[in-house]
């Protein structure tokens, strides 16, 4: 029987051209489709079907997890033609976009997706838009050098745009360096700031560290003494762990800020206590910052 796709199937490959997923991380990210899938099984059931279609390939990380290798799904060339037929005409494709992904950089991989999952499903909960959602993609050039963030993500909440850009950090590199070396946290944020003086729009950099909570503070006070104060504030940190946590780690203060203050990414929006379907609490919250809802940003909006 010819597989028929629905339009769960095709946000299913729209998510698995940003990044690549685990069913588990799937499931998660489904709630934030127009139909959500109903357990990890049906997921992983639906995966394997789009599989042996063609529409998909399945590789492993070479790390276990519940005492096996998990999996991962990438999208094949036929599907990729076909979301540039519902979609539109799409770029041309990396090679990488198809093959599996490097042993080095799977652990890195998969905590790009578990962070960037669990920021779009806390935003679509707290009723917070998102777009221009990017992996790896290049923001721009700096003397001739690329800033490439390991993840790009645009929240819209109260007619106001924030920009973050990921930075994961697995403690692989050094944060400052007398040679300058360009693998070094100085060389990024150096690059970040000349990048914010030479662009009109305005961001945030967020860096995950993997390792400990301290490697996170570190390399705050290091931001802090390397840029001024306008800079040191366009700088968050966070502990993936901490992060990853239950909770919401958009509206919650999960992130430490310049000063070393836990502080969130953007409040609860106004409209949110109307939302039935949320936390009592953030509902709460939301009735209380109704009147008083100042972004910390200076500007109106935030453009690319």
């Amino acid at each position: 029987m010819p597989l028929q796709l629905t339009h769960r199937d095709e946000q299913t490959l729209l998510a698995l051209l940003k990044l690549p997923l685990t069913s588990q991380q799937l499931f998660r990210l489904s709630s934030t489709f127009s139909q959500s899938f109903p357990s990890e099984r049906v997921t992983r059931r639906r995966l394997q079907r789009l599989t042996e279609e063609g529409m998909l390939r399945r590789f492993y990380f070479a790390f276990p997890s519940n005492g096996r290798n998990p999996a991962y799904w990438r999208l094949t060339r036929k599907s990729y033609h076909l979301l540039g037929e519902i979609m539109g005409e799409l770029p041309s494709p990396k090679r990488s976009l198809f093959s599996t992904i490097g042993v080095s950089l799977h652990f890195h991989t998969h905590r790009v997706s578990e962070v960037v999952v669990k920021l779009l499903v806390d935003a679509h909960q707290a009723g917070i838009e998102t777009e221009d959602v990017q992996i790896e993609s290049a923001i721009g050039s700096v003397e001739t050098e690329m800033i490439v963030p390991d993840a790009t993500l645009t929240l819209q909440c109260e007619g106001r745009r924030f920009r973050f850009y990921i930075e994961l950090d697995t403690a692989s590199e050094r944060i400052a360096t007398l040679q300058r070396i360009p693998s070094s946290i100085q060389k990024k944020l150096e690059l970040y700031e000349r990048h914010r003086r030479s662009s009109r729009s305005q961001f945030r950099v967020l860096f995950v560290t993997t390792s400990s909570k301290r490697r996170a503070m570190n390399i705050l006070r290091f931001g802090a003494g390397l840029t001024n104060n306008f800079s040191a504030q366009s700088i968050y940190a966070a502990f993936c762990d901490d992060l990853l946590q239950p909770g919401n780690a958009v509206t919650i203060k999960r992130f430490l800020n310049h000063r070393l203050e836990l502080t969130n990414l953007v409040r609860t929006p106004r409209f949110c206590r109307l939302n039935l379907r949320l936390p009592v609490s953030d509902r709460i919250m939301a009735e209380l910052n109704a009147k008083e809802f100042t972004p910390r940003w200076t500007s109106a909006t935030v453009t690319q």
